[in-house]
């Protein structure tokens, strides 16, 4: 069964060094992963658009654990994305991804040691 779902997985073949995708590929995930995934604290694991989206991690641990792929935003798989769009863009996205990280400072002083 073919599944459809935009997930953040896309986005590693735009950030590595070696990837199959052409470079039109690449700017094609890139834009589906900032329109679709992309958030102020990471990427997505499932876009809104997609059936089953849960943006929420909260709740008994069957309702957390459903949640955990079906929505819930990744502070980790932000940095692929900004690296991909470095690899892409250069120093064009420069500013764009210094204002990004802004907004995963307040969450580190506050999640983090």
């Amino acid at each position: 069964m073919i599944d459809w779902s935009v997930r953040p997985n896309m986005i590693f073949p735009v950030a590595f060094d070696y990837s199959p995708l052409n470079q039109q590929q690449k700017k094609s995930v890139l834009d589906i992963c900032t329109r679709e995934l992309l958030t102020p604290k990471g990427l997505r694991s499932l876009s809104p658009k997609s059936g089953g989206y849960n943006p929420m991690y909260v709740g008994p641990q069957t309702q957390r654990d459903y949640a955990y792929h079906q929505g819930t935003a990744w502070p980790w798989l932000g940095g692929f994305y900004m690296e991909a769009c470095l690899k892409l863009y250069k120093r064009s996205r420069l500013s764009f991804i210094e204002r990004h990280l802004v907004g995963y400072e307040d969450e580190m002083n506050y999640h983090c040691l």
